[in-house]
């Protein structure tokens, strides 16, 4: 008992040092603080009116950083968009190649995704109004309103279905994803033709309400009624959706198979308040900036400590003024390029960018910057990565 005793003493030391490292590496104290800055050169050129490419060399205490930066005044006649590769959902494709065919005239990289199966994003993403993914993750978003606006938030979008006949209700885990036990997964034809599921559950599939806006410019509500029963890979109808339920959810839910053929169903999706009109929500992280305070807390965003050492890194930020800034820093061992942690990144972005809000984008060989047929970031020799989606720069829908 003695030495069981002694041995978790001399057990628990190192673990406690460890994660009083870790803690300080989460919030920059061993990762290496901004704070000792200065530009060492710095080039600008303008890429279309109101719009402009700045390359910024730091010298900080840990070494070098290359930072590429766009900047997109709120009064000119570009705004930003996601977009899908060619392949959509589920495929990979190259910045520069997602770029030219949006007839884009800059992009970077996007949100995270998972590189060797699914080839899925991680997180939440609407495109047009149209809620293309999303998984049960509360982290950062970025919303585009009508006007291009961009906005910032830390938040967990969550979609349910009400059944007013039925007086129920039913809350979905996932959006466009395979199912896996205890799953009530949502489909639609983003993900393709048919859900692709095994017949272990059942599926019920929506279409669109005769007399309302299945979904659209009005708000989060969109409105569908029941149009049939699955055992499993059921069609998609176009412009509705299927809800497919593991079979160890069958005893709780067995009563929508219950449901009669024209069951009004209202499908809500919680986005932060006054973002149910934006066409465009992206899910990333972690949030970096809010009200030009740092708020950077990676552990609460579910991000592994490992992903704050220095990289390279993609972030979009919104100056005071309403600028919206797409940031690249480099990471280039040859050159002397380390990278940043989050935490340099959410400094240099207020104190020398003039950022109030921003949050970080997936990053490492990910982050991307093309600029009107060109790669400006150093890519290290090496292809540009194949990304799940991407930010573009593009002509405005309505011109100012």
């Amino acid at each position: 008992m003695g030495r069981a005793g002694r041995h978790t003493r001399r057990m628990t030391l190192p673990r406690a040092v460890l994660s009083l490292l870790v803690g300080l590496l989460l919030v920059g104290g061993l990762a290496g603080g901004a704070q000792g800055w200065e530009i060492e050169r710095e080039w600008q050129k303008e890429i279309a009116p109101g719009v402009t490419y700045r390359l910024i060399r730091y010298r900080l205490d840990t070494g070098l950083a290359a930072v590429h930066v766009i900047t997109i005044d709120p009064y000119s006649n570009y705004e930003i968009r996601p977009v899908l590769p060619a392949g959509g959902l589920g495929s990979l494709e190259p910045v520069g190649k997602m770029a030219e065919r949006a007839g884009a005239i800059a992009a970077i990289n996007g949100t995270f995704f998972d590189p060797t199966q699914s080839k899925l994003p991680v997180g939440f993403l609407r495109i047009d109004y149209r809620t293309v993914f999303g998984q049960h993750l509360d982290r950062a978003l970025l919303g585009i309103d009508p006007f291009g606006g961009v906005h910032f938030e830390r938040t967990l979008p969550q979609i349910t279905l009400y059944f007013e006949e039925a007086e129920r209700e039913l809350r979905v885990s996932r959006i466009n994803y395979r199912r896996g036990w205890g799953d009530v997964v949502a489909y639609t034809r983003d993900f393709g033709p048919r859900t692709g599921t095994n017949r272990w559950g059942f599926e019920l599939i929506l279409s669109p309400a005769p007399t309302r806006e299945p979904r659209g410019r009005n708000g989060s509500l969109s409105h569908y009624v029941v149009s049939g029963v699955a055992a499993g890979n059921a069609p998609i109808p176009e412009d509705g959706l299927v809800i497919s339920v593991h079979m160890s959810r069958e005893k709780e839910l067995g009563w929508l198979r219950e449901l009669r053929l024209g069951t009004e169903v209202t499908v809500e999706t919680n986005l932060p308040k006054g973002w149910d009109t934006f066409p465009h929500v992206i899910g990333a992280g972690p949030l970096l900036l809010s009200a030009g305070k740092i708020v950077l807390d990676p552990r609460r965003e579910n991000f592994h400590w490992r992903m704050n050492l220095p990289h390279a890194r993609t972030a979009v930020a919104r100056t005071a003024r309403g600028k919206i800034l797409m940031v690249v820093v480099s990471q280039d061992p040859g050159r002397e390029l380390r990278g940043v942690t989050w935490w340099q990144l959410a400094l240099l972005l207020r104190d020398s960018l003039g950022a109030v809000d921003a949050l970080g984008l997936d990053g490492g060989s990910s982050s991307t910057m093309w600029i009107k047929g060109e790669y400006v970031n150093p890519l290290g020799g090496v292809r540009p990565r194949r990304v799940a989606n991407a930010l573009v720069v593009v002509p405005r829908e309505y011109p100012f």
